[in-house]
């Protein structure tokens, strides 16, 4: 329960909550996440028990409307980790995507783990200079830590509790200002990696974390095209394929228009037009 709504004896009308969901939503509000404007709309809810609103609106309505807010409390609370992370083909994840839900709750469920086993340990400065080669987490105040057995660890953990496989790549932690990569991934496959493409995942975290309420689009179209959020995405990806479609189109065999066109069918992808990282990263 969130809160419930009395009428008090003594003081009239009031809107009851518990400590522990004050201490959490002052942690989320702590992490920049939207807590007053959804704390706003429980209080209305709350209110039309008094008022009477309920009474005409109706049960499912009422319900309804309780789902929504549990659900945008869930929403936040997977906002306090924040993932570059792949799917079984190869493609990035989207957190929103229904498919996800939990998924980042196992993520942060594993990153604790590792914290209580002291299994979490500082990256070298090279190692840094490697994940984060224009020093933007190093400029926000981002440590960058690694977990020994994350991947492995993880992946039993989704598969216990029936979730998408994914293999993560950065979490963003956002109460400890950090963030968490698999040591042995790092270190065997990461640097297989080209410079272009880790500095368009080292924008993609610091933008999340600058800006947790941006989507998995506006953040990758602004690290990974000059453009910006909102604009037209490059003609088309290496594979051929033009954003938004599974039309063929002719691709370039240049270096850097290669590198430029990273997005596939509007989404950004590893196992398409990122094909070396795609073999570096996912799992044998």
């Amino acid at each position: 329960m969130i809160a419930f709504a009395w009428r008090h004896p003594e003081l009239g009308d009031v809107i009851v909550t518990f400590s522990p969901v004050a201490h959490e939503l002052a942690r989320l509000h702590g992490l920049g996440l939207p807590v007053e404007p959804w704390w706003r709309e429980v209080l209305a809810h709350e209110l039309g028990h008094l008022n009477g609103h309920w009474h005409g609106a109706g049960r499912d309505a009422h319900n309804t409307d309780a789902d929504n807010l549990v659900a945008a409390l869930l929403a936040m609370q997977a906002g306090a980790v924040h993932l570059v992370a792949l799917d079984s083909n190869g493609r990035f994840v989207d957190l929103a995507d229904p498919a996800m839900a939990g998924v980042t709750a196992a993520v942060l469920d594993n990153i604790q783990e590792l914290d209580r086993r002291a299994a979490l340990t500082a990256a070298s400065g090279e190692q840094v200079r490697i994940a984060s080669p224009q020093g933007r987490w190093v400029t926000d105040g981002l440590d960058f830590v690694l977990g020994e057995d994350f991947d492995a660890a993880l992946a039993r953990t989704l598969a216990v509790r029936g979730l998408p496989a994914i293999t993560v790549i950065y979490a963003l932690d956002r109460a400890h200002r950090r963030i968490v990569a698999d040591r042995g991934l790092f270190e065997h496959r990461f640097s297989q990696l080209r410079e272009f493409e880790r500095i368009v995942m080292e924008q993609h975290e610091q933008l999340h974390w600058r800006h947790p309420e941006w989507s998995e689009r506006q953040a990758w179209r602004l690290a990974g095209h000059p453009s910006g959020p909102g604009r037209t995405p490059p003609r088309a990806c290496s594979c051929g394929r033009y954003p938004g479609s599974a039309t063929s189109g002719p691709s370039s065999r240049s270096a850097t228009e290669a590198a430029r066109r990273w997005w596939c069918c509007g989404t950004p992808t590893i196992g398409c037009s990122w094909s070396s990282t795609g073999s570096a990263i996912r799992r044998s």
